[in-house]
């Protein structure tokens, strides 16, 4: 059985935050989580949420320009947008560098709930 000093239960971005710090002051640690580092901010809130305003605000900027000439756009199919969003969080540089910080150093990983 291994032994740590410290076991930070979930891998969102404060359980994350906490591991490295630690990590960093020489400590070893495990974390334990449900699901795939980054929490719910890297997969449902935070990330997407964004994905979606930036989208939108391109909409807007080219629905815009069709005073100067642009020609015009077509609707935005919705569903499509959120299965991209969907696979895109999942393969983010950002959700790489997490899983890399749970694989690095010091620290074990395992699925469960606290």
């Amino acid at each position: 059985m291994s032994r740590y000093d410290l076991l930070v239960l979930g891998a969102g971005a404060t359980g994350l935050a906490a591991a490295r710090a630690a990590r960093k002051a020489g400590r070893t640690v495990a974390i334990v989580d449900k699901a795939e580092p980054g929490g719910d901010c890297t997969h449902f809130g935070c990330v997407p949420s964004k994905t979606l305003l930036d989208l939108a605000h391109r909409v807007a900027g080219a629905r815009a320009a069709q005073k100067w000439g642009l020609s015009p756009v077509g609707e935005v199919d919705f569903g499509k947008v959120m299965r991209h969003e969907m696979t895109s969080s999942t393969s983010s540089p950002r959700t790489s560098r997490q899983r890399s910080c749970v694989r690095r150093g010091s620290t074990s990983s395992a699925a469960g709930r606290g």
